[in-house]
C-alpha cells in the first residue's frame, strides 16, 4: 500500500473528462464509485493492483499517481532524502501581490517550464525501479534525452542557461552518439545535461527566493542567493569546459572498477531529486510563500562539489572581493536587477530620488507598470 497523489488523480480524470461512474464501468467494477471517491477525498494509500489499474485508464505512469514525497523517500538514500526534504521554507508573511505575479511570470517561460518537465521526467524514469541508481533505468533515462529532448532546444536558451545553440547541438550530438547499451560516457554526459537544468531551475528558484524576502533590499539574505548563484554558475562553466571543450571522457577501463560511475550517477540522482522537489514546490498550494532554503541549497552543492573532486574536476577558485565584483554580471544578478527596476518602480514618483541611470531605468519602468511618469526623450540621434 503506498500514498497517492489525490490532485493528480484528479486532474488526470478531468483532463480526460472521466466522471467515477466510468472509471468504474471501465474496471469492471475493481474500482467503485464510492472506494474512488473515498480515497481520493481522504488521500489514503492504494495497493499495486489498483494503482495499475488507473494509470491504465488515465493513459499514464503509476509513478505519476503516487505520492511524489513517497517516491523520494523511497528512492534516495538517506543522506540524499534527508537534505532535500529541507529545500524548500515556508515565509509567514503575505507576499506582495506585484511580486508574485512578476514571479509567476517568470516561471511561465516557455524553455524553464521545458526544463522541469524534463527534470520530473528523468526523475520519474529513474524511479521507476526499486532503486534509483538501477543502470537499466538510467540508460532508459539516458536514452530519452538523445531521443525526445534534442527537439526541444530548451538548455540553448541564453537568458536562462547561458549556453549558445552551438554548444547545445555539440552535446546534444554527444549524447545521441553515446546513446544505446550503458556505457560509462553517458554517466558523465548526463550529469552535464542534468547539471544544466539544475542550473537554469535553481536560477529562477534564487531570484524568486530572493525577490520574496528581501523587497526592500534592507538584508544580507540577497547576497546569499547572489553568492550559491555564482557558484552554481562557476561549476557549470568548468563542467562544459571539461567535457565539451577539453574533450574529457569518461570511458576508462578503472571508471567501473572503482565505482566511479556509480559516485556520479549519485550526483545526478542529487539533482534530479532537487529538481522534483520544485516540481513539487511549482505546483503545489502554497508556491507563493515557500522560498528555497539557502543552507539546504549549498548542502547540494558541496555534494556535487565532491562529485567533481571525484573525477578529477577542479573548480577555479575566487577571493571574495572578486566573487562580489563579478555577481551582478552573472545570469542570477541580471534577472534580480530586473525584478529591483520592476518593483522600485511600483513606488511612488517622489520616491525615485537617486540620480543617474538607476533613476533612468526606475522612471522608465514606473511607466511601463503604472502607465504614468514622465515621456522620455531619446534624441534625433
Amino acid at each position: 500500500m503506498v500514498p497517492i497523489d489525490s490532485s493528480m488523480i484528479k486532474a488526470r480524470i478531468k483532463k480526460l473528462d472521466l466522471s467515477y461512474r466510468k472509471i468504474e464501468e471501465a474496471s469492471n467494477g475493481t474500482i467503485t464509485e464510492i472506494s474512488l471517491k473515498h480515497f481520493l477525498n481522504k488521500g489514503l494509500k492504494a495497493d499495486e493492483a489498483t494503482l495499475d489499474t488507473l494509470a491504465g485508464l488515465l493513459d499514464c505512469s503509476k509513478n505519476d499517481l503516487i505520492n511524489k514525497d513517497y517516491l523520494l523517500s523511497t528512492n534516495l538514500p538517506f543522506e540524499i532524502n534527508s537534505i532535500v526534504g529541507k529545500l524548500y521554507l515556508r515565509n509567514r508573511e503575505d507576499i506582495n501581490c506585484y511580486y508574485a505575479e512578476k514571479i509567476k511570470e517568470f516561471r511561465d517561460m516557455l524553455d524553464l517550464k521545458t526544463m522541469l518537465n524534463q527534470a520530473h521526467r528523468l526523475f520519474i524514469t529513474l524511479s521507476s525501479e526499486d532503486y534509483i541508481f538501477d543502470k537499466a533505468a538510467f540508460v532508459k533515462a539516458f536514452n530519452i534525452i538523445g531521443r525526445d529532448f534534442v527537439a526541444d532546444k530548451c538548455i540553448s536558451n541564453m537568458q536562462l542557461t547561458g549556453i549558445l545553440n552551438t554548444v547545445a547541438d555539440d552535446l546534444y550530438s554527444k549524447i545521441i552518439e553515446a546513446s544505446g547499451d550503458y556505457n560509462t560516457h553517458q554517466v558523465i554526459l548526463m550529469f552535464l545535461y542534468v547539471y544544466i537544468l539544475f542550473d537554469a531551475i535553481f536560477l529562477e528558484e534564487a531570484v524568486a527566493s530572493a525577490t520574496q524576502l528581501v523587497p526592500e533590499r534592507k538584508t544580507n539574505k540577497a547576497n546569499q542567493y547572489y553568492l550559491l548563484s555564482y557558484k552554481i554558475e562557476k561549476m557549470q562553466d568548468t563542467l562544459i569546459n571539461f567535457i565539451l571543450y577539453k574533450g574529457y571522457r569518461f570511458d576508462e577501463p578503472d571508471i567501473t572498477e572503482k565505482g566511479i560511475d556509480d559516485e556520479v550517477i549519485n550526483g545526478i540522482a542529487i539533482m534530479l531529486a532537487a529538481c522534483e522537489k520544485c516540481y513539487q514546490h511549482i505546483h503545489g498550494n502554497f508556491t507563493d510563500s515557500e522560498y528555497i532554503n539557502r543552507a539546504t541549497l549549498s548542502a547540494v552543492l558541496s555534494l556535487l562539489e565532491k562529485v567533481f573532486e571525484n573525477i578529477g574536476i577542479e573548480i577555479p577558485q575566487e577571493d571574495s572581493l572578486t566573487k562580489l565584483r563579478k555577481m551582478n554580471t552573472t545570469r542570477f544578478g541580471i534577472h534580480y536587477n530586473m525584478m529591483k527596476v520592476f518593483f522600485n518602480a511600483l513606488n511612488p514618483p517622489r520616491n525615485l530620488r537617486n540620480k543617474g541611470f538607476d533613476s533612468f531605468l526606475s522612471s522608465v519602468a514606473y511607466k511601463q507598470a503604472t502607465g504614468k511618469g514622465v515621456e522620455i526623450d531619446f534624441g534625433s540621434d
